[in-house]
């Protein structure tokens, strides 16, 4: 494979010989190492009703520009689970309330319905700073949840 000799043109950068001779494309991958890296999570809620609520261990979970997914399980058996995603960049965050006086969580993205016994996939492509997993169930209900948040860079 012949390469334009003048660099006006030349995508000489991503072609490197290989121990043979032969042109190769190089490739560079980079990943980060470590705690760094990733976050997981991992909370239970029980008697979900009609007031919503973060779900236990998975409230103002630091991420600091990771992307990610959640895993959730409503493990009741009667009705469904309402889950809301919310997203702060305040540095130092305090705990997602219902009542955010302090204006420092706004809802990510639509409300995710999950029906009695079902599992569902969350994944999000945007980067945040802390994430909070809250969920609310019909009137005069109680439910089960399970949830995991998975999120790397």
């Amino acid at each position: 494979m012949a390469l334009k000799d003048g660099m006006q043109g030349r995508e000489y950068d991503k072609f490197l010989a290989d121990a043979s001779g032969n042109t190769a494309v190089r490739v560079m991958t980079t990943i980060g190492s470590g705690s760094e890296s990733l976050a997981y999570a991992t909370g239970a809620y029980t008697d979900i009703g009609a007031t919503e609520l973060a779900v236990s261990g998975l409230n103002n979970v630091a991420l600091d520009g990771k992307i990610g997914s959640w895993f959730v399980f409503n493990s009741g058996a009667t009705s469904a689970i309402t889950y809301k995603m919310y997203a702060s960049y305040i540095s130092g965050a305090s705990d997602w309330t219902l009542a955010d006086t302090a204006g420092e969580w706004d809802q990510v993205g639509s409300d995710i319905s999950v029906s009695a016994g079902a599992t569902k996939h969350i994944p999000w492509q945007n980067t945040y700073r802390n994430v909070t997993l809250t969920s609310v169930a019909g009137s005069g209900t109680t439910s089960v949840t399970h949830a995991q948040l998975y999120a790397v860079n």
